[in-house]
């Protein structure tokens, strides 16, 4: 029992002149996942005690937790928590989470006020699974690849549904290749790559999943979408030059309609008054042979 208040007793003094502010982790984890980031405390024998949680000069959670009356108050932004343990859970991690955290433990009561600062840096890696373009296109070529911050020899394995598939190529740090060719043609399930590799004694893996006949589908619908649209786009080009000679042929021979029509009105207008001009021309005639016969009776 001395020995323990002994042991408890060093612990304080060396957190009071010698406190921990440079503990540097590195996690690692898959997007999607969820991030665990640890900090480093002892609310073993502490009444009240607070934590925080900062992001580059920003807090993401913030607590105080009062172990005598059971109380916690606190809150932390959307997508993170803070579990029992103090440790920071990453919902949901993304890309745009990459950074170094740190997690400040304060107790309160009893006085002296103990602090301890821990640094975590987290690293965000991606799985991701490509169909590659073959000039053989009896053969299928997919490529498996792990963006990671830190390249690190890993594991990557290959698979259906029902067996486990040999690598056709030799995989690096980073990727690894299946070629799948004619002999291969029974495979209907999907294909999926795996990878896994520790980190700090922790084994990591993670699975992404290749559907061929989803992939071949598009592949037909999207060719056919080409055709449909080469075939319309074709088809009013032929529509329009046939429209552009009809309504030629329209305007050409409305024109010389136009043309016939006039020329018959000026004739008749001609020939009206050339009738007209005769006959002016013959009364005055008539009349003098009148005059002449009253005169001789």
């Amino acid at each position: 029992m001395f020995l323990k208040q002994l042991k408890s007793y060093l612990l304080v003094l060396a957190l009071i002149y010698f406190p921990d502010k440079g503990a540097q982790i590195v996690i690692k984890t898959f997007k999607g996942d969820t991030g665990h980031l640890p900090c480093f405390s002892d609310p073993g024998n502490s009444t009240k005690h607070s934590v925080e949680w900062i992001k580059s000069n920003k807090t993401i959670c913030k607590y105080q937790i009062d172990s005598v009356i059971g109380t916690t108050s606190g809150s932390c932004i959307p997508r993170f928590t803070i579990n029992k343990s103090l440790h920071l859970n990453i919902e949901n991690v993304q890309p745009s989470d990459i950074d170094t955290y740190t997690c400040k433990w304060s107790r309160i009561i009893p006085p002296p006020t103990i602090d301890s600062i821990t640094n975590v840096t987290l690293q965000v890696e991606d799985l991701l699974l490509q169909r590659l373009n073959s000039s053989n296109n009896s053969c299928i070529h997919l490529l498996c690849t792990l963006e990671a911050l830190n390249p690190e020899q890993v594991n990557f394995t290959w698979s259906t549904k029902a067996q486990m598939l040999p690598n056709a190529s030799s995989s690096s740090d980073t990727s690894s290749k299946l070629v799948l060719c004619e002999k291969d043609k029974d495979i209907k399930d999907n294909i999926t790559c795996h990878v896994s590799y520790f980190n700090n004694n922790t084994l990591y893996t993670k699975s992404v999943d290749f559907n061929l006949r989803t992939a071949d589908a598009v592949r037909g619908n999207l060719q056919l979408l080409i055709i449909v649209c080469s075939a319309a786009a074709a088809a009013g080009v032929i529509f329009s030059l046939i429209f552009t000679a009809v309504f030629y042929k329209c305007r050409k021979r409305r024109n010389a309609n136009e043309s016939v029509v006039f020329t018959n009105k000026v004739y008749e207008n001609f020939s009206f008054a050339m009738t007209r001009q005769s006959t002016e021309r013959t009364q005055p005639t008539i009349t003098t042979q009148r005059e002449e016969c009253v005169y001789e009776n």
